[in-house]
C-alpha cells in the first residue's frame, strides 16, 4: 500500500550517517548492513519513511549526538519528523507504566523512556513498520499496548551493547565514579 508508514529508530539513522570506515567494530559493521538492507523491502513497497522525534533527543542528548542528528536529516532530505503529540504522550505512559515495574537494574530508564516515547509516535502515526537494528525493546513496548506496528530488524537479533547507540560511533565521556 502507498500510504503505509515506516517509523526508522537512531540505530537505523546511526548505520546510514556514520561511514563504514569509521566504524572499527566488525559486528557493528554487519548490523549496519543488515540494517540498511532490512529497510529495501518496505521503500520498494512504497513505503514512506518517517523519524520519531524523540530520535533527534536521543541522538542530541549528550553534545555529540546533535552532530550526527543534523548529518542524519541532511543526508535523509526530506524525510518527515514526526512529533510527540498529546496521544503518542499518553500511549508511551501506558507503556511505561508496565514496563518499569519489570525494569532490571541494569536497564537504563532513560533509554526505557526514549525507546517507549519512540514505539508510541510509530504507534500513534499508524505506521505499519518500525525498522531498527535494536528489536528487542520495540517489540516490548509495542506489545504492551497490542500495536499492530511490525518491527522489523535486521536478519539476526543482534543487539545493541549496553553503552548505548551513540556511543558504539562517537566517542563518549566516561562516567565519573561515584568513589573518592
Amino acid at each position: 500500500m502507498p500510504d503505509d508508514l515506516a517509523a526508522i529508530d537512531a540505530s537505523v539513522i546511526l548505520s546510514m550517517v556514520v561511514p563504514e570506515a569509521a566504524v572499527e567494530d566488525a559486528a557493528q559493521r554487519v548490523r549496519d548492513v543488515r540494517t540498511q538492507q532490512r529497510m529495501v523491502e518496505p521503500r520498494k513497497s512504497g513505503v514512506r519513511f518517517f523519524i520519531p522525534s524523540p530520535v533527534i533527543s536521543e541522538l542530541s542528548r549528550d553534545g555529540a549526538g546533535e552532530k550526527v542528528a543534523r548529518t542524519a536529516l541532511e543526508h535523509l532530505g526530506g524525510i518527515r519528523v514526526e512529533g510527540l503529540g498529546l496521544r503518542a504522550a499518553r500511549v508511551a505512559g501506558e507503556m511505561l507504566r508496565v514496563a518499569l515495574k519489570t525494569r532490571t537494574p541494569e536497564m537504563s530508564r532513560t533509554a526505557m523512556k526514549y525507546d517507549a516515547m519512540i514505539a508510541a509516535v510509530a504507534h500513534a502515526a499508524r505506521a505499519r513498520f518500525m525498522v531498527t537494528a535494536n528489536p528487542k525493546d520495540y517489540e516490548k513496548y509495542l506489545g504492551i499496548i497490542n500495536s499492530p506496528v511490525r518491527v522489523l530488524a535486521p536478519g539476526e537479533r543482534d543487539q545493541i551493547e549496553s553503552e548505548g547507540q551513540i556511543g558504539m560511533v562517537l566517542p563518549m565521556p566516561k562516567p565519573k565514579s561515584s568513589q573518592p
